[in-house]
């Protein structure tokens, strides 16, 4: 769980520069970067499977 709260964390700070670093604004995008990283492993699993 520790590893996919790091990838968060960094897709969190990778938001918060492109929206260009606001004061107090960094915790708001936590709920978009959790919604959109979960689904990059399932994709990959998937993928692995149907290749075998």
């Amino acid at each position: 769980m520790a590893a996919n709260e790091d990838r968060i964390g960094k897709r969190v700070y990778e938001i918060w520069e492109q929206e260009r670093r606001p004061l107090g604004e960094d915790m708001q995008y936590w709920p978009q970067a959790s919604r959109k990283l979960p689904q990059a492993p399932r994709r990959m699993a998937a993928r692995s499977r149907t290749a075998g």
